[in-house]
């Protein structure tokens, strides 16, 4: 680029553009619901690229922003896709990810919106789980067309041990459910402390405790027909990355891969985030390394 002026001096200059063409990775589906499932349905996902905006859409819907977890109700009878996708600022678009499941609108369907499957949590990050820090709380959703709910009970177990919680300790042999605030719309107040210890953790929703106006039960286990429970593991042993109970070799190989990233950074893995600050440092490194060899 130049300029001259009308006496003949001439400057020139320049401008440096930097084109980013390149699309962002798509984002992963870590939690799709049950296939047959009911009129509710819940996804949670991760983007794999720092700075990226997740958009969802719907069957032939129009894409739309959404940030993990997606909580979907009043879905129709039939079949459904939900499809998923990323943009970055420069305004590309990563491939879809998506998943397609069937609805069955004839029975009660539950939701259990926190603790998420899977998942690990410390006393922070679980008392921000249902967006309710002045109590902490397990919670969740209820959907039936008929509209007309009976209440919601769940059990919580301490896998180590096979104990049940009681109310007031995991000292109980026997399953007891316990019930919860709320139908549609429902949660159990249990603070993050009444977690003794690292430990996986099963909650319940029982089956014929959630039923309609015409006595259908709830699809607990999303065979498509009535009966069989609502189940969700999380709280595993810190360190424990591939579920084997113990913290061994293997373990570390993965600990190592994801040491020094951040939340949506490659390789990063928010189950070996012990403090729940969106990175694996050194801190996680030293509670790691307590339970290395622990089972």
């Amino acid at each position: 680029m130049s300029a001259t002026d009308v006496v003949g001096n001439a400057t020139t200059g320049g401008l440096d553009l930097t084109f980013d063409t390149a699309p962002p990775p798509a984002p992963q589906i870590v939690h799709a619901p049950s296939n047959p499932g009911g009129g509710s349905a819940q996804f949670d996902f991760t983007n794999a690229e720092t700075g990226t905006v997740a958009q969802c859409q719907l069957d032939v819907g129009a894409w739309a922003t959404c940030t993990a977890p997606v909580i979907l109700n009043g879905l129709a009878d039939g079949s459904h896709t939900f499809a998923l996708r990323a943009t970055d600022t420069a305004g590309n678009i990563s491939t879809t990810t998506s998943t397609t499941w069937t609805v069955n609108n004839g029975m009660p369907d539950i939701a259990i919106g926190f603790p998420l499957a899977g998942r690990s949590y410390n006393n922070t990050t679980y008392t921000a789980g249902c967006n309710t820090p002045a109590a902490d709380d397990i919670c969740g959703t209820t959907f039936d067309s008929a509209g007309d709910l009976t209440g919601v009970a769940v059990s919580i177990k301490r896998v180590s041990t096979s104990l049940y919680w009681n109310g007031t300790g995991f000292t109980s042999a026997a399953e007891i459910f316990l019930p919860a605030t709320g139908t549609t719309s429902w949660s159990y107040a249990m603070a993050a402390t009444s977690f003794p210890a690292d430990d996986s953790y099963t909650l319940t929703v029982r089956s014929d405790r959630v039923h309609d106006r015409w006595g259908r039960e709830l699809d607990g286990n999303g065979d498509g027909s009535a009966g069989g429970d609502r189940t969700d593991h999380f709280f595993r042993l810190f360190g424990d990355a591939d579920g084997d109970g113990d913290v061994d070799w293997l373990d570390r190989g993965a600990f190592r891969a994801a040491f020094n990233t951040t939340a949506h950074a490659t390789g990063y893995r928010w189950y070996f985030d012990f403090d729940g600050d969106d990175d694996v440092d050194g801190r996680d490194n030293a509670e790691f390394n307590r339970r290395f060899g622990r089972s």
